[in-house]
């Protein structure tokens, strides 16, 4: 598939997450003309509060591709209709643990340059006309929205942070089961599971009458970290599976 796809993690600087439609022909090709269309190959537009796939019209509007398996794509915890994605960025650090600068931006393009490689390999009257006017005019991508963040130090994936007022046992576990405590109950607690490459697992939210609950490790053996957050705290812990 000749697109992007699209990500829940990025850990490389040749990944970029881009919010689109992608359609493909009856050979699941890359195509930019509608009457070529038979499938899609990729649709993670934002879509707007309250969307559902339980909707009767989901068929006509669907979420498609990777997008589809981001536990925090249009969704908070189980729940859907957030309108909103959640990028979550691993960046190597080799060994520095100090304080980072940190940006970032989101641009919108109407049109990527692509979309008209089809259509440019016909000559008539109007494309020739179009084409024309297309090279010459600002194909810039425009800013949206933009923010940063100076001298802060971030939790890593190779460091710890303490677990404080949290007991979390057993470490290491035999059948992936870990279980956690905390003596206050007065807080929704968000239970985020990663493995080592990064890749997040498993995305629980618990109400705030539960202080004492449970999550599950994949099936892998394998060490995880273990990264939970609500309204007093973030902590995260390394679980090992045996």
């Amino acid at each position: 598939m000749n697109t992007e796809p699209h990500h829940d993690v990025i850990n490389d600087s040749s990944q970029v997450q881009i919010y689109e439609l992608v359609m493909g022909d009856v050979n699941g090709n890359f195509t930019s003309v509608l009457e070529r269309s038979a499938i899609g190959l990729k649709d993670n537009r934002l879509p707007p509060a309250g969307f559902s796939t339980l909707h009767f019209a989901y068929d006509t509007a669907k979420i498609i591709g990777e997008a589809n398996t981001d536990l925090d794509f249009n969704k908070t915890g189980a729940t859907q209709g957030s309108g909103k994605d959640v990028v979550h960025y691993h960046i190597p650090m080799r060994g520095y643990s100090g304080n980072l600068n940190l940006s970032v931006a989101v641009y919108y393009q109407s049109i990527p340059p692509r979309w008209f490689n089809e259509m440019f390999a016909y000559s008539s009257t109007y494309i020739d006309s179009f084409k024309a006017m297309y090279q010459t005019a600002d194909k810039s991508p425009v800013l949206i929205a933009s923010d940063s963040l100076e001298s802060v130090l971030i939790p890593t994936a190779l460091k710890e942070i303490p677990v404080d007022d949290w007991k979390i046992f057993p470490v290491p576990t035999k059948d992936g089961v870990v279980m956690i405590q905390h003596a206050e109950n007065n807080f929704t607690t968000h239970v985020e599971i990663w493995d080592a490459l990064g890749r997040k697992t498993n995305d629980t939210f618990f109400n705030r009458n539960e202080n004492n609950f449970s999550v599950k490790l994949p099936d892998v053996v394998g060490t995880y970290l273990l990264r939970i957050t609500n309204g007093k705290q973030v902590v995260v812990k390394k679980i090992i599976r045996e």
